[in-house]
């Protein structure tokens, strides 16, 4: 792990056990409970005002390690400095990610960003205050020790800011965001939940189709739709003339029995699932369905079929919520 990484993930586990209801100038702004805030923000473009800032290095753990790619990325929209909107990833290759949605307000003239955070990481959602500055080509981030020592701090201080300079993250071209989300989540699904014959022939009985290999990709993936871990449940997704139209393809939810629990029309990916829920409560989905995003609720019985129908989300709600849900079969960028 780079140092710069461990630094900062010190950091993190300190401030990561305090939950926050205020902030300096931003003592009237909520915590934005668990679960899916559903905002529409209107897709305009906004990129004078869009900050991106990352890392991407390279890792091979032992010899015959084939390695792969940590990220790391931030990114801010302060079109509205009392209102600023932002998400982090942070990736590390072979362990679990970090990922957290940030509100916050930004000070023109110290250039601090003061923000909360809402975060997911190692099955635990959990809100932080956190204080970014930027400077000329990168952005550094700030702690205080009452922070650290498990106290609520609101910043009111800057003189009382520990700033981590020698561990800047650099400012990147927000394209290269994509670039790399969409290189991630390949790597990601470099990792076949099936043998590629057992989920063909798998597939093929439960759509009683003999001819679906010679036709249609299909893709599997387990999920725990139901938050229960005794269970198992499995998303197909296929792709081909039998199985797709002009509104999209089917994708099939089934269970350990091989029972369809759900069958999908007119979906498209890239298909999320929710991070977590109660014990045995069925969890959201997300897909993209007739030009947006779409959430899928269960209703006690089964998912709707025509994704098309159901509610939309707008892209912000869905990829500047990075800790609401889970990607899973990617399609990235739209």
């Amino acid at each position: 792990m780079k140092p710069k990484y461990f630094i900062t993930l010190i950091i993190l586990i300190g401030i990561g056990a305090i939950t926050y209801s205020q902030l300096h100038k931003t003592k009237n702004t909520e915590v934005v409970p668990r679960g899916l805030n559903i905002s529409h923000v209107e897709e305009t473009e906004k990129n004078e005002n869009i900050f991106c800032f990352g890392d991407r290095s390279f890792h091979q753990y032992y010899e015959d390690d084939p390695g792969g790619y940590s990220y790391s990325m931030l990114v801010f929209d302060i079109s509205n400095p009392e209102s600023v909107e932002g998400y982090s990833r942070y990736h590390p290759y072979g362990t679990d990610s970090g990922v957290s949605s940030i509100q916050g307000v930004y000070d023109k003239e110290t250039k601090t960003i003061t923000a909360i955070t809402s975060s997911y990481g190692e099955g635990m959602y959990h809100s932080n205050s956190r204080i970014w500055k930027l400077e000329e080509g990168s952005i550094i981030s700030g702690y205080t020790e009452a922070q650290l020592g498990g106290k609520i701090v609101s910043y009111e201080n800057l003189d009382d800011v520990i700033w981590n300079t020698d561990y800047p993250e650099s400012a990147i071209d927000c394209s290269l965001v994509d670039e790399w989300l969409n290189e991630m989540y390949t790597q990601w699904e470099s990792f076949n939940d099936f043998d590629e014959d057992e989920m063909y022939n798998r597939i093929s009985s439960i759509m009683n189709d003999s001819d679906l290999r010679d036709t249609t990709t299909a893709t599997g993936k387990y999920i725990d739709a139901d938050s229960n871990w005794e269970t198992e449940e499995y998303l197909f997704f296929l792709e081909g003339p039998d199985y797709c139209g002009s509104g999209g393809c089917t994708m099939v939810l089934i269970d350990s029995s091989d029972r369809i629990l759900t069958k999908f029309t007119v979906t498209r990916k890239p298909i999320l699932i929710e991070n977590y829920r109660e014990p045995n409560i069925w969890k959201d989905i997300v897909v993209w369905s007739n030009g947006s995003y779409r959430l899928l609720q269960h209703d006690g019985n089964t998912y709707p079929s025509n994704p098309s129908l159901a509610p939309k989300l707008s892209v912000r709600d869905v990829e500047w919520h990075p800790e609401n849900f889970f990607m899973v079969m990617n399609d990235h960028h739209l």
